[in-house]
């Protein structure tokens, strides 16, 4: 009779390369999700960076002719962006009573508000935000 074999059998071998196979393969998915998911967030932040420069040439856009629709596109660094306004709603100021004369003073519109749809892009991702924007015509109350 022959002594005991020392050492693994095929089965046990191939059972042990084949749990290794699956670890591996998962493990290289996780990293690639991962990868793929830290390469989205860089491109958002890269995209989001520049917002409050954008929305001040905006409302800097808006204000020089308000009440008008606007539309405008640019570029901050690597991201571009375009938008469009439109008027959603227009008010004037509250009139105003004189207690002396006991008249009212109406005011004409002043106060617009604005749907503003504004699309960044950075490399091949694009993002569209809506927000509303108030402006208001300078200077005093004009009365009708």
């Amino acid at each position: 009779m022959r002594g005991k074999a020392k050492g693994f059998t095929l089965i046990e071998v191939l059972i042990a390369g084949s749990i290794m196979f699956i670890v591996l393969v998962m493990v290289t998915d996780s990293f690639l999700t991962a990868r793929n998911s830290a390469r989205h967030a860089d491109n958002i932040i890269a995209m989001l960076q520049p917002l409050p420069l954008v929305k001040a040439d905006i409302q800097q856009q808006l204000q020089q002719s308000p009440g008008q629709p606007a539309t405008g596109q640019g570029t901050f660094g690597q991201v571009t962006f375009q938008w469009r306004a439109e008027k959603t709603a227009a008010a004037a100021p509250k009139p105003r009573f004189e207690l002396e004369s006991g008249t009212s003073t109406l005011f004409a519109e002043r106060f617009y508000l604005y749907q503003v749809e504004l699309t960044l892009a950075v490399a091949d991702q694009q993002k569209i935000l809506t927000y509303t924007e108030l402006i208001w015509r300078q200077g005093p109350g004009v009365p009708q």
